[in-house]
């Protein structure tokens, strides 16, 4: 049995391992110095001290198979003088078992004053430190050292990562009304953010590239900030009509790509896809603009020929391609030859998710395809991974939306469900996608992926039996029965096909609704999740520390936002192997092969494996070709030698110790009968002449099986003693503290 420490965004994790075969009973917790201990209806543990109360979250125990978990049920049990003890259900003895402590607020908190107060873009930096944007309405938002300018202001958060304080909290506005949208970090801990503005005196800088509203009916803007919260740039973006900016992402020369909606016929263009607004209403908005914002790189409309779209949500790449998520309700929305879908099928009906690729440099599209049933869907989130698989949520209203065989949820449930899609980096085909929701109502509003693929995605969900898992709200409303709407976090495996981590988030009465869908991050192991949004519950889940003095209390206004930082345990390190084929394929007897074996980490994996082989021959084989000592650290290879024995003499093996004491057993006594006969008279030599004869013949007989050779022991078959034939290798690993996954290579060796 061992106990696994993680660290992770300063925080130390842990994990109980078992090993195959060895009884958990022994593991358990004594605390001394508690005033109470117990569990609550979640089954967390609360350890109650002169100093507060400490929680550890519901343990979840599970086995590793072929890549994926298999979870064994577990929970805490009470025992006498402050000891905790694990209840296990069952599960394979044979095979390593982890009990993790779960995933559990790190922190949970409101951020907020006294007017109505939203959360609508959360980010994180190296120190695992949360940046949050919102709009707020209130004079006394907690932190910040300004002052509210008008209705509404943008304000910008940094909340310490172990959330114990505000490291800085600002508005952003002028004298109408102002909201931020989205926000980004980049690696000097300066903030990037964007969203909406109908002020005239918003706040902008010299030299941007547009320092002044355009028409009356409000811009949308991008702002820099520097590590201590001070405005670095601030600019307009936006014609005579209305523009909206909703999402932000950074390239990696430090541009600044943002996308949203236009109702402006003069948006400014730069090296555009699409130069004109196509449709009567509104269309969407891809945007680039240099490291200082004097600036555009580039910036097209998206968008079709009659009703609207909207560009909701982006992503960039490492190669600076950027991937836009959205809604369109045109089918002569641009799609490219051999897209996933190119034509729309509720287009007539009503909206249409889509996905659009851009090349910003050349400029060109990589792929845009439509991504939708035959009712109506919207795309508001999106994600992509180290690969360039694009992960997208949203909502749907359609039966027939694409699904793909063995995910979480093939089937349609309720009046609208969330939806969680993988696109392959070409965008000619599904790697996965799954409805995700319940009965009633759900929406995903924001995705994030981490290292391994697996999908993180919150939203908005009225649904009494939303799918959950391991979650730290298991029902919804906070148990009450009021029909209100609840935000969830979901995290979905990186294969589609099961949830990791999912529960409600939110109290007795709304969160996230209205329009407000909140916005989720997480880093690249998995390990922190950071959520926010707005709640009008007086009995959101809190949980200390707190960054400001009313964190744990609603600030008094119709709405609060929320920021919530989940800590979750890494998983046990895991590895899996794989082979090249053996070189030469045959040997003669005493040859050696070669093979190049691949040790791919997983789940965080930095240790070094040791190579084993298991080798099986045919009938009669009486060496079998061993493996030289290798071994090789996660994400390297190493070269397997195979070595085999030099052709083995037939008559090698004696007879068998049976038919030697046979032979002892009637030899012996024939001789002694032979001897006795010297001793005899003479009238009797005849005679014993006689029986010297007959015992020299049977010894002889019985000499001749007993010097013959091998006694056949050749395992039924084949060649007695032979080392020729056809071998199976099978190559396996072992590591200190990780499993292997996977099956193991078998590789096949001829020796002729």
């Amino acid at each position: 049995m061992n106990l696994a420490f993680h660290g992770a965004q300063r925080q130390t994790e842990f994990d109980f391992v078992v090993a195959p075969g060895a009884n958990p009973a022994p593991i358990g917790f004594h605390f001394t110095g508690a005033l109470g201990i117990k569990t609550d209806d979640s089954g967390n543990l609360i350890i109650s001290s002169a100093a507060g109360n400490v929680q550890l979250h519901k343990p979840v125990a599970y086995q590793e198979q072929n890549g994926a978990r298999q979870l064994v049920d577990a929970s805490f049990i009470l025992k006498a003088d402050n000891q905790v003890a694990f209840e296990l259900g069952n599960y394979d003895r044979s095979r390593e078992l982890v009990i993790d402590p779960s995933v559990g607020y790190a922190y949970s908190t409101y951020l907020g004053g006294s007017g109505a107060d939203e959360g609508q873009g959360i980010a994180f930096d190296g120190t695992g430190a949360a940046y949050v944007t919102g709009q707020t309405a209130s004079a006394n938002f907690p932190g910040a050292t300004n002052t509210l300018a008008g209705s509404n202001d943008v304000f910008v958060t940094k909340i310490a990562a172990d959330g114990s304080s505000l490291v800085y909290s600002t508005y952003i506005g002028g004298k109408l009304s102002d909201s931020g949208n989205g926000i980004a970090v980049d690696a000097s801990f300066n903030a990037f953010v964007t969203g909406s503005t109908a002020s005239t005196d918003f706040p902008t800088t010299a030299g941007v590239v547009q320092g002044s509203l355009k028409g009356t009916k409000g811009n949308a803007f991008v702002c820099e900030l520097g590590s201590s919260g001070a405005i670095t740039y601030c600019t307009y973006l936006g014609g005579t009509g209305k523009d909206t900016a909703l999402g932000i992402a950074l390239a990696s020369d430090g541009s600044v790509y943002i996308a949203g909606g236009t109702s402006s016929t003069d948006f400014p263009t730069k090296n555009p896809l699409q130069g004109y607004i196509a449709g009567s209403t509104n269309s969407g908005f891809v945007t680039r603009l240099n490291s200082s914002g004097t600036a555009l790189v580039f910036s097209t409309y998206l968008g079709g020929s009659a009703n609207g779209d909207q560009a909701g949500a982006l992503a960039v790449d490492s190669a600076d391609n950027v991937y836009v998520a959205g809604q369109t309700f045109n089918s002569t929305f641009h799609t490219t030859t051999g897209a996933f879908q190119t034509t729309c099928g509720s287009c007539n009906t009503g909206s249409s998710g889509f996905v659009t690729v851009i090349n910003s440099i050349t400029p060109a599209y990589v792929y845009s395809t439509f991504l939708g049933g035959s009712t109506s869907e919207a795309a508001d989130g999106i994600a992509v991974d180290s690969t360039g698989n694009a992960y997208v949520t949203g909502m749907t209203q359609s039966s027939n939306f694409p699904t793909t065989a063995g995910v979480l949820q093939t089937t349609y449930k309720g009046a609208g469900d969330g939806f969680v899609t993988k696109l392959n980096p070409t965008g000619t085909a599904l790697v996965y996608s799954t409805f995700l929701g319940g009965s009633t109502f759900d929406t995903g509003a924001s995705i994030a992926v981490d290292g391994s693929g697996n999908a993180y995605v919150t939203g908005e969900t009225n649904s009494a039996n939303f799918p959950t898992m391991n979650p730290t709200e298991p029902a919804a409303n906070g148990g009450a029965s009021t029909g209100s709407t609840d935000a969830f976090v979901s995290e979905i495996n990186s294969t589609g096909s099961a949830l990791v981590f999912s529960t409600y988030l939110g109290g007795s009465a709304d969160e996230d609704s209205n329009g407000n869908l909140g916005a989720i991050a997480v880093d690249g192991t998995g390990a922190s999740i950071y959520v926010t949004g707005k709640t009008a519950s007086t009995d959101f889940p809190t949980q200390a520390p707190y960054p400001y003095a009313k964190g744990n209390a609603n600030g008094g206004g119709s709405s609060d936002a929320f920021v919530v930082k989940y800590s979750q345990s890494s998983a046990a390190p895991t590895f899996s192997l794989s082979a090249t084929a053996l070189t030469p394929a045959t040997v003669a007897p005493g040859g050696s092969a070669t093979s190049t074996v691949t040790v791919t980490a997983t789940n965080n994996f930095t240790g070094t494996v040791t190579l084993t082989c298991a080798v099986t021959g045919p009938a009669g084989a009486i060496h079998l070709p061993t493996c030289a000592a290798a071994s090789a650290a996660g994400g390297a290879s190493t070269t397997l030698t195979v070595n085999t024995t030099a052709a083995v003499a037939l008559l090698e093996r004696p007879a068998s110790r049976h038919s030697a004491g046979m032979f002892y057993a009637m030899f012996l006594p024939i001789g002694g009968i032979a001897l006795l006969g010297f001793g005899s008279a003479g009238s009797q030599r005849k005679k014993v002449f006689g029986f010297l004869l007959v015992g020299l013949v049977l010894s002889s007989l019985l000499l001749m099986p007993a010097c013959g050779g091998s006694s056949n022991n050749n395992n039924g078959g084949g060649s007695p003693g032979t080392t020729a034939g056809a071998y199976t290798i099978t190559v396996n690993g072992t590591a200190s503290g990780a499993t292997q996954t996977g099956t193991a290579p078998a590789l096949t060796l001829t020796v002729n």
